[in-house]
């Protein structure tokens, strides 16, 4: 039996292993540099990390996050933060770059409002850029879904290319695919970690988890070991508007 992990040592146990912060933080810069964006706006900030990376480099950075506890937090770190949840926040300014990362629920059924409103807010000849992982398509992650018996790969497609139509309204759209790695010495980190991505410390999730787990050992053993440990694969999908 595996050792049970809390949700604080599970995404302990994935920041350590993942290089997904750093991958995505130098992609997302080069985006905001490639359009030369002096103001930008971050939709759901988080922590703040990547926030506090992108304000060195603009002159203008305004992140809105819902959360109290990130509120106080980035606060703390000197930027400035809008309180609420998009769609519904007031923002008076216009942005050259508008940053959408890791924060639509593919579940909301405000989905129009969300890309209407954060169209409206980028300046002439700026760029929006929604960073997800759920396209439809199938990917080493919907294949563990699949163990977990999930499989909302169709649901997961119309709503994508929902989203990728109402951003067609206003510009054009391009789509790219940015991989990342988790990389463990040992079976259990990996199991730790990935279970931190399915779960995120919902009970309801981890019990599932549980439930599947000599099954779900069994297949990354198979599939993913490798000469140092372990190595499972996401992808991350840009997608951008360049507004006309």
């Amino acid at each position: 039996m595996e050792k049970h992990q809390s949700y604080a040592d599970s995404f302990s146990i994935f920041l350590e292993h993942t290089n997904e912060k750093e991958v995505l933080r130098e992609e997302v810069l080069q985006e905001i540099k490639h359009v030369h964006a002096e103001s930008v706006l971050d939709i759901g900030a988080g922590r703040g990390e990547l926030g506090k990376a992108i304000a060195t480099e603009v002159k203008d950075y305004t992140a809105i996050e819902s959360n109290a506890l990130y509120v106080e937090r980035l606060k703390k770190m000197n930027l400035r933060v809008v309180d609420g949840i998009f769609p519904n926040v007031d923002i008076e300014n216009n942005f050259d770059f508008v940053l959408a990362s890791h924060v639509i629920s593919y579940r909301s059924t405000e989905l129009q409002p969300f890309f209407e409103k954060a169209a409206s807010l980028i300046k002439k000849e700026g760029k929006f850029l929604l960073v997800t992982h759920r396209t439809g398509e199938v990917d080493d992650w919907t294949k563990l879904l699949a163990l977990l018996g999930e499989s909302l790969e169709r649901d997961y497609k119309n709503k994508f290319q929902d989203i990728v139509g109402i951003l067609e309204q206003y510009g054009k759209v391009n789509i790219r695919m940015v991989p990342t790695t988790v990389e463990t010495k040992n079976i259990q980190d990996m199991l730790a970690a990935l279970s931190f991505v399915y779960a995120t410390g919902r009970q309801e999730l981890l019990k599932n988890w549980e439930s599947a787990l000599p099954t779900i050992r069994e297949w990354i053993e198979k599939n993913y070991k490798t000469s140092q440990g372990f190595s499972f694969p996401f992808r991350h999908y840009f997608v951008t508007l360049d507004r006309a």
